[in-house]
C-alpha cells in the first residue's frame, strides 16, 4: 500500500488580505512524481511556497512524513523533513562559484533514509557541465546551466521531496527537453518524490505520473493519471484553454517533448551523464 509522504488538507493561504488558496486538498505518495497544472495566477507557485513554509497557511493542515509542518519556519522544514524548493527564479548566488553554490545547499541525509548521500561527484555525474565550470561565478552561467545548478544544489541537501517550480521557464526548447530527461532519471533511479508546477503541459506529462488540474483560488477540478490523460488529451487542453495542442508561440518547445501518446514509460534511457547541457 502506498505511503503518503505529503498531505495538504483544506489549506487556506493569504497574501496580506488576498485569499489566494481556498481549501486546497492534495496528497503525494512516497516516491511519486506529481504535477500541478493550471493557468497563470491560480495558485500553483503559492502551493509550493506554502509547503516550504515561505507563505504560511492561515488554516488547514500540511503534513510531511506524518509531521504537521504547516506552521513551521522554512529552515525547520528543510532540516527536519528534507524538502528542497527549486524556485522559478533560480536564485543563484552571485559572487559564488558553481562549486560554492552547490556546497551551500549541503546537509546530511535524514535519519533512517535508505538513499545514498548526495555528493559533489554525484551531482557532477548528472550535470558534467557543472564540473567543467566549477570555478566559474554561478550567476554567469546560461539559463539552462543555472537551472542545472539549482537542481544540483537542491540534491546536495539530500531531499526526500523536491518542489520544482516552472523548470522550463525562459529556457530554449532543447534545454527544456534535456533538463526534463535528467529530472525523470533522478526520480526513477533514486526514488525522489517530486511535485512539479509547469505550464508546459508536455513537460508535466513527461515528468509526472499523476496530475492535479488547478483552477482559481487553488481549487482542484480533478486529478488524473498518465493513462487517463493519454486516453483523453482534451481534458488537459480544455483545462488550460489550449485549442491546438500547444501554447501559442511555444510550438517549437512543445515539439521537443513527446506528446502523451508518444511519451516513453519507465526510466529514461542512457546513463546519468548522457545529458551534459
Amino acid at each position: 500500500m502506498a505511503t503518503k509522504l505529503l498531505e495538504l488538507e483544506d489549506v487556506h493561504t493569504y497574501y496580506g488580505d488576498s485569499h489566494v488558496i481556498q481549501g486546497l486538498s492534495i496528497y503525494v505518495n512516497k516516491g511519486e512524481a506529481v504535477s500541478i497544472l493550471g493557468r497563470n495566477g491560480v495558485g500553483k507557485t503559492t502551493t509550493l511556497r506554502t509547503i516550504a513554509g515561505l507563505t504560511p497557511l492561515r488554516r488547514g493542515t500540511v503534513r510531511i512524513g506524518g509531521k504537521d509542518t504547516g506552521h513551521w519556519p522554512t529552515h525547520r522544514i528543510v532540516k527536519e523533513t528534507h524538502v528542497a524548493y527549486v524556485p522559478a527564479e533560480r536564485n543563484v548566488f552571485p559572487g559564488l562559484s558553481v562549486k560554492e553554490n552547490l556546497k551551500i545547499g549541503e546537509q546530511p541525509p535524514m535519519n533512517g533514509s535508505s538513499g545514498s548521500r548526495w555528493t559533489l561527484d554525484m551531482v557532477y555525474e548528472y550535470f558534467p557541465i557543472l564540473k567543467e565550470r566549477h570555478l566559474q561565478d554561478g550567476s554567469t552561467l546560461s539559463g539552462g546551466e543555472q537551472q542545472m545548478l539549482v537542481i544540483g544544489r537542491a540534491l546536495m541537501g539530500n531531499p526526500e521531496i523536491m518542489l520544482l517550480d516552472e523548470p522550463s521557464q525562459g529556457l530554449a526548447p532543447i534545454v527544456v527537453a534535456k533538463v526534463a530527461e535528467i529530472v525523470k532519471q533522478l526520480c526513477a533511479l533514486h526514488g525522489l518524490t517530486l511535485v512539479v508546477v509547469e505550464q508546459n503541459f508536455r513537460v508535466s506529462y513527461k515528468l509526472a505520473q499523476r496530475h492535479y488540474l488547478m483552477d482559481l483560488k487553488g481549487q482542484i477540478k480533478r486529478s488524473l493519471t498518465n493513462e487517463e490523460w493519454a486516453a483523453n488529451e482534451d481534458i488537459v487542453k480544455k483545462h488550460l484553454s489550449i485549442d491546438d495542442g500547444c501554447v501559442e508561440k511555444k510550438d517549437s518547445e512543445c515539439r521537443q517533448v513527446p506528446a502523451p501518446s508518444e511519451a516513453p514509460s519507465g526510466a529514461a534511457p542512457g546513463g546519468p551523464g548522457a545529458v551534459s547541457k
